[in-house]
């Protein structure tokens, strides 16, 4: 116990992951705000904010790739990668999280999302990442913090531990106590929170919390366990080292709370970064970059870089986003990929959103844009990216490798185009999947006799569509219950499942009828299909052999 661990200095990269609409990008514009970096924070409704800034983006009021943006707190660099938490643009996410320092988990208690949050829990474990839980939303908490730690632990292998405990006025929360400096305060909208006294039940709430939290950092730091079992209180710098240490070695992951619409929370997340995680070096280890700058064998004479997303310009040329782990690059230097080619850097830029800005050089640690005109040199390397990119203009064949043949062909997604299906085929068994698509011809014609074939479907109420004649528009994008039936019985699969389920209902648009639930979406199905058929479930899955055996998840 009590180990020196200081906090590294320089430019660091945090990644902000989460599920699907947990706050991330409000969480970003939080951040940009409370350091200084933009005036005020921005909205994704108000389409302001400095991330989802592409008219894609814009459009659908959520994220669609990685958004890049650096501040500064306490004299320390930090550029945040706020990437997309829906499942369509993960990739982002899994090419940026090996370059970063430590990720920022944003969730909200909702036992829906729990499925999605343990799949980006298990990535960051599997990579070695750290990582904080930052409870977001919890303006809106309906029930106890205990309660809801309970709900969550199920996604996290290491021990899920609560860092702050929350103030409670009636059934509102107030303020929170840190149990780790043993102070209480109370949040103020937009502002930073201010101190107050500890005292009475909060008092009494947070010294059983903190014991504990010291309970579970003594699981791994015997000296501290010594000392709980003989009532004797530990010094707060220790506890602040093993608090580090063990985030940076991977054997907790701390819980934060805040609201990051309200800037609550946003300070003490920052204070938690700039202590806790780890830098450059320790990344650049994890990578296998060794302390001398050599990096499998190679020599890296001056600078090191990780490309995680290039992006190619109206204009021509290429913006690679790149995480500078060891050295100093300088603006016109000669770059060589992994795979030998060279070429020359046309522009260090500082990232910032969509407002990029230029500088002459970046340092190790530094996550910049770099300009070049060649086509191969700055590529995102394929064994982080995950996928290859296979371009097709017609039906047909598009990957043919190893025994996997997989074939694309165009469905109907009204003015969504191009939206395709894919059928995979591999030592005689196949798998159909539909794709985002309205009742199409070719779902049926490529997957008729497959072993297994998965379909998009959206059911509602259809005294919703009457009431609300905006969704009719969505809907008939989309294929009904009835209408996957009708494909089921037409293609005749040993097995049929639902995928991408969307049970719509209405009260955003003050209709009072509650949205369908699966077995409702079944029933509509057994209309016209009466065969095998499967509701999937985030982490189930499916092995084909003579047959298709379904396995959900525990």
């Amino acid at each position: 116990m009590g180990q020196d661990v200081r906090s590294p200095r320089g430019p660091r990269c945090i990644a902000l992951v989460g599920p699907f609409q947990s706050g991330k990008t409000t969480l970003l514009e939080a951040i940009l705000a409370r350091t200084g970096a933009i005036a005020r924070a921005g909205s994704v409704d108000a389409g302001t904010s400095v991330g989802d800034a592409s008219a894609e983006a814009r459009s659908h009021k959520m994220s669609v790739g990685l958004t890049a943006a650096t501040t500064s707190f306490m004299g320390d660099s930090y550029t945040f990668i706020d990437c997309p938490g829906s499942v369509e643009f993960a990739n982002d996410m899994r090419a940026a999280l090996p370059a970063v320092d430590a990720a920022v988990v944003v969730c909200e208690a909702d036992e829906k999302k729990l499925p999605q949050l343990q799949i980006i829990l298990r990535e960051l474990e599997q990579l070695k990442i750290p990582r904080f839980l930052f409870l977001n939303k919890i303006d809106r908490a309906s029930q106890r913090i205990r309660e809801t730690l309970a709900m969550l632990q199920p996604a996290s292998r290491v021990p899920l531990v609560l860092r702050q405990i929350p103030i409670w006025n009636g059934d509102l929360i107030e303020g929170f106590v840190d149990l780790a400096l043993e102070r209480a305060f109370v949040y103020r909208e937009h502002k930073a929170s201010e101190v107050v006294d500890l005292e009475g039940g909060n008092l009494d709430r947070g010294k059983e919390a903190r014991f504990s939290m010291l309970e579970k950092l003594a699981d791994h730091d015997d000296a501290l366990m010594e000392q709980l079992l003989e009532d004797i209180q530990p010094p707060r710098d220790a506890v602040f080292d093993d608090l580090a240490r063990e985030l940076r070695e991977g054997l907790i992951c701390p819980v934060l709370l805040g609201s990051a619409a309200r800037e609550n929370g946003v300070l003490r997340l920052m204070k938690a970064l700039r202590h806790e995680s780890p830098g450059v070096e320790a990344t650049a280890r994890r990578l296998g970059v060794r302390s001398d700058g050599k990096s499998d064998g190679k020599s890296a004479k001056e600078a090191l870089g990780y490309v995680f997303k290039t992006v190619h310009l109206q204009h021509g040329g290429k913006l690679s986003l790149t995480r500078l782990l060891a050295g100093r690059l300088d603006d016109g230097a000669v770059l060589q990929s992994s795979s030998g080619e060279s070429g020359k850097v046309s522009g260090i830029l500082a990232v910032n959103g969509a407002t990029d800005s230029k500088r002459a050089a970046a340092e190790a640690g530094d996550t910049v844009a770099l300009g070049s005109h060649f086509a191969r040199v700055l590529e995102v390397p394929a064994h982080t990216a995950g996928h290859i990119a296979y371009h097709f203009d017609k039906d047909g064949v598009v990957f043919d490798r190893n025994g996997v043949t997989v074939r694309a062909f165009t469905v109907d997604h009204g003015p969504a185009k191009p939206a395709v299906g894919y059928r995979v085929d591999y030592k005689g068994r196949s798998v159909l999947i539909s794709g985002d698509t309205r009742m199409d011809e070719n779902v049926i014609k490529y997957g008729t006799g497959v072993d297994l074939l998965l379909h998009e479907v959206l059911a509602v109420n259809p005294a919703v569509l009457q009431k609300a004649p905006k969704l009719v528009a969505i809907f008939n994008l989309h294929a009904s219950p009835e209408q996957c039936g009708e494909v089921f019985a037409k293609a005749k699969p040993k097995l049929a499942a639902f995928t991408h389920i969307v049970l719509m209902g209405a009260p955003a648009f003050g209709v009072p009828f509650p949205a369908p639930t699966v077995q409702d979406m079944i029933d509509e199905t057994r209309k016209t299909y009466q065969g095998p058929l499967e509701a999937g479930v985030d982490l189930m899955t499916f092995e084909i052999g003579n047959g298709v055996t379904v396995k959900r998840p525990m």
